[in-house]
């Protein structure tokens, strides 16, 4: 159970980053970046 709730919560993550590398500038990236770490 939890292997693949991690699996979909990378692909969210993945899904997430991607969205926002193309919404946003590279040093906002950095801040949203250490804020999904922090989660």
């Amino acid at each position: 159970m939890r292997r693949t709730i991690l699996q979909l919560h990378c692909l969210l993550r993945s899904r997430i980053l991607s969205r926002l590398l193309q919404a946003l500038d590279g040093r906002r990236i950095y801040r949203v970046l250490a804020l999904v770490l922090d989660l």
